[in-house]
């Protein structure tokens, strides 16, 4: 499920950056990890660590200790009804991040199905909170009045979802236009790992 913020591009246009919104949980969006295993830390050995030297500020190598990190994880979407983005925000008139732009994105998910967080980058962020008005209010006299003044906070939520940021989504996407011949697995598929899970 995709819409476009910039209604002047075209469905396969990539430009600016994207908001993904997820419905998590074993039914939607959710790890799973691989060979029946978690993450596994190997053993630690003597290692010469790349680094700058504390005393003269070269670079070089430090003496220490280093181990393997392994782990077989996937990030596995189990419908195509529990995720949707909001792609081509940019920077123009019309096509900044805002409240209503988020509801047009939820308004693509079944009714019953709640989505569970918004993901965005910090442009993006950035954007929404700008987007939003701060309204204070003075009662005068049995009179109340407000006005529309100073800087609205960091959103942590929209629509009641919370907001995951991430460094992880580019603020053009355009630049990704080079990429090609990658399917969901990558340039190359791997052979299916024979666990009970893939069975």
């Amino acid at each position: 499920m995709i819409i476009s913020a910039d209604s002047s591009k075209a469905a396969d246009n990539y430009d600016g950056t994207s908001v993904f919104a997820v419905v998590e949980g074993p039914k939607g969006v959710h790890w799973r990890w691989g060979r029946d295993k978690g993450i596994t830390l190997g053993t630690f050995k003597d290692a010469l660590i790349p680094g700058k030297d504390p005393e003269t500020g070269e670079q070089g190598a430090i003496p220490g200790k280093a181990a393997d990190l392994t782990a077989f994880v996937a990030l596995v979407n189990n419908s195509k009804l529990s995720a949707a983005r909001l792609k081509n925000i940019g920077t123009a008139e019309g096509t900044t991040l805002d409240d209503d732009k988020l509801a047009e994105l939820l308004a693509l998910f079944p009714a019953g199905v709640r989505v569970t967080k918004f993901i965005m980058n910090r442009m993006a962020l950035e954007q929404l909170r700008k987007s939003r008005k701060v309204v204070s209010v003075s009662v005068d006299g049995g009179k109340a009045g407000g006005d529309s003044s100073g800087s609205a906070p960091i959103p942590t939520h929209a629509h009641g979802i919370p907001i995951l940021v991430t460094d992880s989504i580019v603020n053009n996407e355009s630049d990704l236009s080079s990429i090609t011949g990658i399917s969901h697995w990558g340039k190359h598929a791997p052979k299916k790992v024979n666990n009970r899970k893939n069975q």
